[in-house]
């Protein structure tokens, strides 16, 4: 057997060792190759080029998909702001008024609650609702959105910092506290109630402490005729208060023209003796045929109201005292008061 070997053979320009071995009737031969991968050089390139291929094509529709995403966000977007400004939100000054501050967070939270508006959106609808002072103190202060976590809540507790102070909050407090009926009508005063109330929660975190609460500042001539009754609700409450208000109010008016018509025939008396006892007698039996018929009907000791015994009140059922319907209260009745157009009218009211 012999061997041939062979060595620095070139090939195409380029410096490979081969060693041809002859055995017999067969050749064969060793390369030494300076690059490893050559082995498959081509179908390494292929594999390489289309795994780039794929990739490529994967971030294209990624950025396709992104924007697509961002023109339908941006679509919404520009729709939800279109119902949003089309209910009439309110708009702020950034004016010291504790009231109106808080009707306007309250107004804004029931439209973005209505509009189920995202949360990632709501600080951009609000702030383009801030006027004068309010829109100054957001232009120095608009970098704050960009904070983490940063949305409506918080913009609210910042406009209360800045537009809000203790010295506003504790004053209105005190107003609450010290609230009282005087010449406000009971529905007057229990609007002017729940308006403070919201500055003090502490004072009415119960229904029973608000109940309390708001009797406490009543008249006392009304006091007087809630501290017998028994209520199922602060609303409850409210409608026999009102109630009650009217019953006496009536009952003063009556007493007025009672005295006044006393006045008048004692007055007539003294001028003209017999034309004056003829009247004093008429009178007499005028008055002496409403005090029988006044007589005849019965005054309910539960709730002040007359035509009805304790037993048939509906005080404390959350029946209407207007219509007799139970599905709403008398401040909320459809059916409008009746009006007093004299003595005979108003009894036959109550």
């Amino acid at each position: 057997m012999s061997t041939i070997e062979a060595a620095n053979d070139i090939n195409d320009g380029s410096h490979n060792e081969h060693n041809v071995h002859v055995n017999d009737d067969t050749i064969y031969e060793d390369v030494a190759h300076d690059d490893p991968y050559d082995d498959q050089p081509i179908e390494d390139h292929k594999e390489r080029m289309e795994r780039l291929e794929t990739v490529s094509t994967m971030l294209i529709e990624l950025i396709k998909d992104s924007q697509k995403q961002k023109s339908t966000n941006a679509n919404e977007n520009a729709s939800m702001f279109k119902k949003f400004s089309s209910l009439n939100p309110p708009s702020y000054d950034g004016k010291p008024n504790p009231v109106e501050f808080e009707d306007w967070i309250n107004r804004i939270d029931q439209l973005f609650e209505t509009l189920q508006c995202p949360k990632e959106w709501r600080v951009d609808f609000d702030v383009f609702h801030l006027t004068g002072q309010a829109s100054l103190w957001w232009k120095v202060n608009k970098e704050r959105k960009n904070e983490p976590r940063f949305g409506w809540t918080e913009l609210q507790k910042l406009l209360r910092d800045k537009f809000y102070p203790p010295s506003l909050r504790k004053q209105k407090e005190d107003e609450f506290f010290h609230l009282q009926q005087g010449t406000m009508s009971v529905m007057e005063y229990e609007n002017k109630f729940m308006e403070l109330s919201r500055f003090a929660p502490e004072l009415v975190s119960t229904e029973q402490s608000r109940m309390n609460r708001f009797e406490r500042g009543l008249h006392l001539k009304y006091q007087d005729r809630l501290a017998t009754q028994r209520f199922t609700s602060y609303q409850d409450m409210v409608d026999i208060a009102v109630n009650v208000e009217r019953v006496v109010l009536l009952r003063e008016a009556q007493n007025v023209g009672d005295k006044r018509k006393n006045d008048n025939q004692n007055h007539g008396g003294a001028k003209r003796p017999n034309q004056g006892n003829h009247n004093h007698r008429r009178n007499d039996s005028r008055d002496q045929g409403y005090n029988d018929r006044a007589s005849r009907k019965v005054w309910c000791a539960k709730c002040g109201k007359r035509n009805h015994t304790e037993s048939e009140c509906r005080a404390g059922t959350k029946t209407c005292y207007r219509c007799g319907g139970k599905d709403h209260f008398v401040r909320d009745c459809p059916k409008p008061p009746p009006t007093d157009t004299g003595r005979a009218t108003s009894t036959n009211h109550e």
